[in-house]
């Protein structure tokens, strides 16, 4: 391997997602103590990679990003928020950069009640390859959220939860 450049994707870029087919990429930002809000941010770039240039910024709507994905048909981006345990959805324009007055906030919460203290922390979105589901894995719940896409209009709503054992933890 040999280093042929680099970017600066922002403070504490904890997860990076690329479309190669809109040459776009996408970084989320862990900002720790300096926001009570992440970032994501969008980034075009030629081949090979040494001209990347920032297209937008967009807050995450919660605490520590650790994960960004891009859903197949390319016209959504979900992110994990892990300390705040929620997740987020900002839609893109057919260029493939954010659109950051579009954005869906899911919070994880428990649906039953327990005897062990839980407290969300979201840690993965994927969407499903036919692109009508997202799922996000959440290791302080111990379950697996499953949300249905809309995308006319724009919706993401939890229709259901996948319960793991307790203290499992899923994480991808």
């Amino acid at each position: 391997l040999q280093l042929i450049d680099s970017i600066h994707a922002g403070i504490n870029a904890s997860f990076i997602a690329a479309n190669h087919r809109q040459k776009r990429f996408y970084a989320v930002n862990e900002l720790g103590g300096q926001t009570s809000q992440g970032i994501l941010k969008s980034f075009r770039y030629t081949i090979p990679w040494t001209q990347a240039v920032e297209t937008s910024s967009c807050s995450t709507m919660g605490n520590d990003p650790c994960h960004v994905s891009i859903d197949p048909k390319n016209n959504m981006i979900t992110a994990a928020n892990y300390s705040s345990g929620n997740i987020i959805s900002i839609k893109t324009n057919k260029k493939g950069d954010t659109e950051c007055h579009q954005k869906i906030n899911n919070q994880h919460t428990s649906e039953a009640e327990t005897t062990r203290p839980r407290t969300p922390h979201a840690h993965q979105t994927v969407t499903a390859p036919f692109g009508n589901f997202v799922y996000a894995c959440d290791l302080g719940m111990d379950a697996i959220y499953v949300y249905r896409i809309g995308h006319r209009p724009f919706s993401v709503n939890r229709v259901h939860t996948i319960k793991t054992e307790p203290g499992a933890g899923p994480r991808h």
